[in-house]
């Protein structure tokens, strides 16, 4: 998942992901292909698939002013007047006309998406074959939903996906937003071939059933499922394309995920295409990820999932000293009701690395 940590300081050393992770044992055994689904919609078939296959621009520019209109909160409908470039004094006839530029800007971003597919598909099969990997299915039979985080809350009734970019393993789909660039749709491809649809595993995460209405978690290793996933982007988008989508800042895919998975890859030896059999189940690669983590580390590789601490150059610098053993790092923790569980985390990374000084205040 891409899009739902913007709002993490980079100066900030934390990890970013813990809430996501089980406490269980966190090894991933390799699975079987289940019988899939009958495919019954028209966006759970394969293509690119937007609003506008069942609704007309103007239809869709209507079903946003009935929802702007009923709304009864001044700052809710500031926000989202905001969101159309329009001041919150803006009269209803200006919504209308700012609504239409905002569904023909999403059309474009449809058509982008439509255009850059083929291409992408092709490179990502030319580099599958050239390093003799198997993804673990049909890629181009993943259907491709270009949505909205406008239009998508709007029309979840008529379209069940996600507004925001993801590969959504339940519904073996991927989303992307209009708004996305298109390095966006090469990472969630990538999440898409480390799945056998039906199984609860995506890459270096196994999803857990649904508790009381909570939402699914995943146990595993999250930096290290997004680090081999960027790796794998990076081979099919255009050289440097997620540099110069985030711009120079630090970013959280580069400068963390990817930072801790190559220096992970150094401390146990695989390089990038061992790695990637792994991460597609290939033969036992899985075991001998394992086996080697477990020979570096003395534990598995779920269990380091807490190690992502950043991505600030601040944050590296704990991360690189703490998986080398160069030198003693102190981490604070503050006390605070809630943070028992983080606590608990880092007292057991604390066991794999005895440098780490765990400072609560």
């Amino acid at each position: 998942m891409l899009e739902r940590c913007d709002k993490i300081k980079a100066d900030q050393p934390f990890n970013a992901l813990s809430f996501l992770m089980s406490e269980s044992d966190r090894s991933l055994p390799r699975v079987e292909a289940l019988p899939a689904e009958p495919q019954k919609e028209y966006w759970q078939l394969p293509g690119v698939h937007s609003f506008l296959e069942k609704k007309s621009a103007d239809e869709l520019r209507d079903s946003v002013m009935a929802y702007l209109q009923a709304i009864d909160k001044p700052n809710v409908l500031a926000q989202k007047l905001k969101s159309l470039g329009l001041p919150p004094t803006a009269p209803v006839e200006r919504w209308k006309r700012a609504l239409d530029v905002y569904v023909g800007t999403y059309r474009q971003g449809v058509e982008k998406f439509r255009h850059y597919r083929p291409q992408m598909l092709e490179r990502m099969d030319h580099w599958l074959q050239e390093q003799h990997l198997t993804p673990l299915q049909d890629v181009r039979k993943v259907p491709v939903f270009v949505t909205d985080h406008i239009l998508g809350p709007i029309n979840r009734k008529d379209f069940p996906m996600s507004w925001s970019a993801e590969f959504d393993s339940d519904l073996n789909s991927i989303s992307v937003e209009a708004s996305n660039p298109t390095v966006v749709l090469d990472h969630e491809h990538f999440h898409a071939i480390s799945h056998v649809p039906g199984s609860e595993v995506v890459g270096f995460i196994q999803k857990t059933p649904v508790i009381e209405g909570r939402m699914r978690e995943g146990a595993g290793n999250q930096w290290l499922n997004e680090g081999a996933t960027i790796m794998g982007e990076m081979v099919t988008s255009p050289k440097n394309a997620r540099r110069q989508a985030v711009g120079e800042g630090p970013d959280m895919y580069l400068d963390g995920f990817l930072y801790l998975t190559q220096l992970f890859q150094l401390e146990v030896g695989f390089s990038e295409r061992d790695l990637f059999r792994a991460y597609l189940q290939e033969g036992d690669w899985r075991v001998q990820l394992e086996s080697a983590t477990q020979r570096r580390f003395g534990c598995g590789t779920g269990d380091l999932t807490d190690l992502m601490f950043g991505y600030s150059k601040e944050g590296q610098a704990q991360m690189r000293d703490i998986i080398q053993g160069k030198k003693p790092v102190k981490l604070i923790i503050h006390s605070r009701p809630g943070a028992e569980g983080r606590v608990k985390r880092y007292q057991k990374l604390q066991e794999i690395f005895p440098l780490i000084e765990l400072k609560i205040v």
